[in-house]
């Protein structure tokens, strides 16, 4: 992935913010259709008499495993080929699978469809940060990126929100056909909107399997994608199974536990990366008020937390 900057003399380029705001929203509805799945459990599993173990297949290895294989080889695609054709594609592919999951007539056709989803999702990230990578310094970087990484929390409180209320109110069904519709709008704005920045003079894109071996070889990129591995099994699996405890555990309906759950657990992770990307300076007040926010917002919620139960064991001794 190309990362230099390239000079703007010579050719005309984007508005970097455009270039950043569209990225963002699609983005925002790559998440939105990952999480809308999850916030459809209970209505799917009725439609289709399947288990809790088929549920977690479906947006586990049906998704992950296109989607985990073909990044790196759509990474060095974006390399050579322009980024964003390779980003509007995998945003139409995307939203022509998420209407599939929509029509599916089965759990095996929907088990297609979100492997088609991967394959659409695969195409967006390494191409959207070497775009980022081209048209902001390297001093801008960084909040560039923070302002990209909100998507996942966005597109999660709004998957979480969409998906149960659509189906509360209609069908699951409509929840994701009404979830494909801005993806082919953003397809075309991405290609409307973004002009694909010249490539770095004399680049040449090295052989692959040097470059994984050069990288295993590096302590820091090993251990830092071992923190993020076991951070997104952590997160992705309570992400995705979060509003199914809540039914299960508080007898909520499947509209409230996907507000309470977007409540807390989307919005405490989207002010943690808010603040983080505070502390781009470091060195600077930035930096200590990126660590203090998180900190103290976490702390908030337990007292909440501790409030709450605290309350409802008064109410239980009342009631004895």
């Amino acid at each position: 992935m190309t990362s230099i900057a390239p000079s703007r003399a010579n050719h005309r380029l984007s508005n970097r913010w455009v270039v950043l705001v569209t990225l963002l929203f699609i983005s925002i509805f790559n998440f939105a259709d990952r999480f809308l799945l999850a916030g459809l459990l209970d209505p799917i599993k009725a439609s289709f008499a399947v288990s809790d173990g088929y549920m977690g297949l479906l947006m586990g290895p049906a998704f992950a495993v296109l989607y985990a294989t073909l990044a790196v080889p759509i990474a060095r695609l974006a390399d050579r080929r322009p980024r964003v054709a390779i980003i509007a594609g995998g945003c139409l592919l995307l939203s022509l699978f998420t209407a599939q999951s929509g029509l599916a007539q089965g759990p095996a056709l929907l088990a297609a469809a979100r492997a088609g989803v991967g394959i659409g999702e695969a195409a967006f990230a390494a191409a959207a940060c070497s775009l980022l990578a081209a048209y902001f310094t390297q001093a801008q970087r960084g909040k560039a990126f923070a302002v990209l990484g909100i998507a996942i929390y966005v597109g999660q409180i709004a998957g979480y929100a969409a998906g149960p209320a659509i189906a509360y109110a209609h069908d699951w069904r409509l929840a994701f056909l009404a979830m494909a519709v801005p993806g082919f709008a953003l397809s075309g704005l991405a290609l409307l909107l973004i002009r694909e920045p010249p490539r770095v003079l004399g680049f040449v894109q090295p052989p692959a399997w040097p470059l994984f071996a050069r990288l295993l070889r590096a302590r820091a990129f090993v251990r830092l994608m071992l923190g993020m591995g076991l951070g997104v099994l952590s997160g992705v699996a309570f992400g995705n199974w979060g509003p199914t405890l809540f039914v299960c555990s508080f007898a909520l309906s499947q509209k409230e536990a996907g507000s309470t759950f977007r409540l807390y657990f989307g919005l405490a992770k989207l002010v943690g990366a808010i603040s983080y990307g505070l502390g781009d300076s470091a060195g600077s007040l930035r930096l200590g008020l990126s660590v203090a926010i998180p900190l103290g917002f976490a702390g908030a919620l337990l007292l909440l937390g501790a409030a709450t139960h605290l309350e409802a064991d008064r109410a239980t001794l009342a009631d004895l």
